[in-house]
């Protein structure tokens, strides 16, 4: 009996569409306050004292700010089961800076992007509350269309890494331990303001199926749909265009299904080929108001009793913290390592330009620990 399982397959599909977006980085030095006893639900953070800075992305750990923690110099079985830290600090922590929104963004989405943080956040624009959002393994996005206005504003964040509920056991979580990533605060990964056209594509899910020669997929738009159409290409490495198809807009999702000719390749650890899918939202005119592109590989896992299968052919993992990574060919073993390290123990999910580096120098095929 055979089952599908869920791999993520890195370069096997981009996650993010690959298009030019209107950004403003928020890497730098802000204001910082630890107020540990507040609550940032009924807190007025305009009045509290930002006597500290720090630099953002980053964690507090790194700038060595906290409280000092007796590390533990006795090689026992509990010292070695987790991370020794300098300075640590739990709660609230209140970060402040001005910004400047350019008049070119006048009547434009502006969304704010905090890629990782543990484990609330929330967000105030001049003293006014954006709201609140708490993951540990997804990014923290709002809407600030309604606060930002082209000229100066006063931006605060506050990050909570206090236990919001509890996941697991003794705190043995992957995302909410000391055993791997410790209790960070901060906010790490992308970061930044971003500013799209009301009309535009917000997501393009793609699902190939290597056995019927086949993909399908989702593509979320923003905005209205009077009029609007979506212009679907796949093309291959090359830029050969393999199939296209024009869909009517009737929705927040539009859905699709298209067949490929034969003879398109599978993906594996040895032959990494893509396949690019290329979206533009067009209006009553035919004029191009948004495009995205992603890409994606062929590729069918499941389970044949007790063995993996990729497109069919058994699949070995291997590696060095045993049962969750294979590699293929010609890589650098460490380098591989490191990096995977680096990306999912902070639980991150690599952006494009991450995946654009790496598509010549890594191929890798990972299963992810949940963060629970």
């Amino acid at each position: 009996m055979i089952r599908q399982i869920s791999l993520f397959i890195l370069l096997a599909v981009s996650l993010s569409c690959n298009r030019p977006v209107k950004e403003i980085p928020l890497e730098g030095q802000w204001d910082l306050c630890l107020d540990s006893i507040s609550d940032p639900k009924t807190i007025r953070p305009e009045l509290l004292n930002f006597s500290m800075t720090v630099g953002l992305p980053g964690t507090l750990d790194e700038a060595g700010i906290g409280y000092p923690v007796k590390a533990d110099t006795v090689l026992s079985r509990k010292a070695m089961l987790h991370l020794q830290r300098a300075v640590s600090y739990v709660g609230p922590a209140y970060y402040r800076r001005s910004i400047s929104i350019p008049a070119g963004w006048r009547n434009r989405q502006i969304s704010i992007l905090l890629e990782r943080v543990i484990w609330e956040s929330t967000v105030w624009v001049d003293a006014k509350r954006a709201g609140s959002r708490h993951s540990l393994s997804t990014p923290h996005e709002y809407d600030l269309s309604q606060f930002l206005t082209p000229g100066r504003h006063t931006l605060i964040i506050c990050i909570d890494n206090s236990r919001k509920f509890v996941i697991s056991r003794g705190d043995m979580a992957h995302a909410f331990t000391e055993e791997t990533q410790i209790k960070w605060n901060g906010i790490l990964g992308r970061f930044s303001l971003k500013a799209n056209n009301n009309d535009h594509i917000g997501n393009v899910a793609v699902y190939p199926y290597f056995a019927g020669k086949s993909i399908s997929g989702k593509i979320g738009v923003s905005g209205t749909e009077n009029g609007k159409s979506l212009i679907v290409n796949i093309l291959d490495d090359n830029g050969l265009m393999l199939a296209d198809t024009i869909l009517a807009v009737t929705g927040p999702n539009t859905g699709f299904r298209l067949d490929l000719p034969r003879g398109i390749k599978p993906w594996n650890e040895f032959n990494p080929r893509l396949y690019q899918v290329k979206v533009t939202l067009v209006d009553e005119q035919n004029d191009a108001m948004d495009t995205c592109t992603t890409e994606f590989g062929f590729r069918d896992i499941a389970a044949n009793d007790r063995h993996l299968t990729l497109n069919g052919e058994r699949l070995f993992l291997r590696g060095t913290l045993e049962c969750w990574m294979g590699f293929g060919t010609k890589i650098e073993k460490q380098v591989a390592v490191e990096i995977v390290r680096e990306l999912f123990q902070q639980q991150c999910i690599p952006d494009q330009t991450v995946v654009a580096c790496l598509t010549h120098v890594i191929v890798a095929v990972i299963q992810i620990d949940a963060p629970f």
